[in-house]
């Protein structure tokens, strides 16, 4: 093969790997720069933090100043989860008001003997909450009327990475779910649907 034949043939390698460089390099910029502007719109849409899907690298996520970046970092700190082993997580608010009227369920008023005092139980259940208290009264038809029932709460689920150990890189296969919620507990149920 002629000298001129093999350095045309170097510089049309050289091009196009030069080319196919540059257009990765381009591709992922591209891509990167389209993760952004939908976190900035998200962001900037939501202030409520209503219903975000958000693709954060963790320097991004440690520099975020927002109400769920505080709550999922104290979560993490208390139960000692480095952020590194997070693969991602899902922040859920929930709120519930109602102004409307119960009945609430008076049951038998009992007097301690010798006190002025009557032990008036009384108890309140639906599908969002509940109470059982006592009225402690002089007058045993005193009654109860709730004019406004809150609930506010925030639960997290954490996806772990999966685990390698030490240096065969043995990988667990199995990935770890954490959930974790301000009030009460939290059980959540797991499903991956597979291909038969």
């Amino acid at each position: 093969m002629k000298l001129k034949t093999k350095i045309g043939i170097g510089i049309i390698i050289a091009l196009l790997i030069g080319l196919s460089t540059f257009y990765f390099a381009w591709k992922s910029e591209k891509k990167e720069r389209i993760r952004q502007e939908s976190n900035v719109e998200q962001l900037t849409k939501n202030v409520d933090q209503a219903n975000m899907n958000l693709n954060l690298t963790h320097k991004e996520f440690a520099k975020a100043k927002t109400d769920w970046k505080v709550e999922l970092d104290s979560v993490m700190k208390a139960n000692d989860i480095a952020l590194k082993s997070v693969k991602s997580a899902t922040i859920i608010k929930t709120e519930y008001k109602d102004t409307g009227s119960v009945k609430i369920v008076y049951k038998k008023v009992t007097k301690p003997i010798n006190s002025a005092i009557y032990t008036i139980p009384v108890s309140y259940s639906d599908s969002c909450w509940g109470i059982r208290a006592k009225i402690l009264s002089k007058d045993p038809e005193t009654k109860i009327n709730i004019t406004e029932r809150t609930a506010s709460n925030s639960s997290q689920l954490l996806i772990l990475r999966k685990r390698l150990w030490g240096f065969l890189w043995y990988q667990n296969k199995k990935t770890e779910y954490k959930g974790f919620t301000k009030c009460g507990e939290m059980k959540f149920t797991q499903i991956q649907f597979v291909k038969k």
